[in-house]
């Protein structure tokens, strides 16, 4: 049941980063970028938060299962590469001179 609960945790976390994603796509302002920015950052640090939490609880030996413990572990490590990327590009493309500039670096 436990396992069930993180699951659902998880995804609704997961929902939200790529809701996030999603929003940040569709910006038409620079003062949007950025907030779109933020909010996909918090949402994403949870979603790592919450994996590594996870992957914690996993390393207990009763509870050990090197399958979703290794799942995880990549989950973690793709989130933490897919935020890097974002948010290096979006502030590339937030410091464009103007904002049509960054528009069209998307």
């Amino acid at each position: 049941m436990a396992d069930m609960i993180d699951v659902q945790i998880l995804l609704k976390k997961l929902r939200r980063v790529e809701d996030d994603l999603e929003i940040l796509s569709k910006v038409s302002s620079q003062s949007e970028l950025m907030e779109s920015i933020h909010r996909f950052s918090v949402s994403a640090r949870d979603l790592e938060a919450q994996a590594s939490k996870r992957q914690q609880e996993l390393m207990d030996p009763a509870m050990r299962d090197d399958l979703v413990k290794d799942f995880f572990s990549k989950s973690k490590k793709m989130i933490r590469k897919i935020i890097s990327i974002m948010l290096s590009g979006c502030c590339t493309c937030s410091s464009k001179e103007t904002f049509n500039d960054a528009v069209n670096c998307k």
